[in-house]
């Protein structure tokens, strides 16, 4: 699914956890603000997520962890990484990508 520049703006569906098929979602580059829903700890098929360059914030789901990510930019945000060592193993694994902070303790 690709959504990235397409003028989005508001908080990310909750739905789109639903879409277990899904292998690719990109809403990079649009105006999403608010968190990433733990929900996308259902996309177990998804490989590419890119939410780079929107105004997204607060720490990521501890349910991606679950998500066999190989590409993953999430630069340019204001979202935060958990400093757990199992959340940090999972980001190290993911083969492309952009990261940002650690959230703080």
């Amino acid at each position: 699914m690709y959504l990235s520049g397409a003028g989005l703006t508001g908080s990310i569906p909750r739905e789109l956890g639903n879409l277990t098929q899904l292998e690719e979602l990109r809403l990079a580059s649009n105006r999403l603000t608010g968190e990433v829903p733990s929900e996308f700890g259902k996309l177990t098929r998804l490989r590419n997520l890119h939410l780079m360059l929107n105004p997204l914030s607060g720490p990521l789901p501890q349910e991606l962890t679950a998500v066999p990510l190989r590409n993953f930019y999430w630069g340019g945000t204001r979202l935060c990484a958990p400093a757990n060592q199992a959340f940090q193993t999972w980001l190290d694994s993911i083969e492309h990508g952009s990261r940002g902070a650690t959230c703080p303790p």
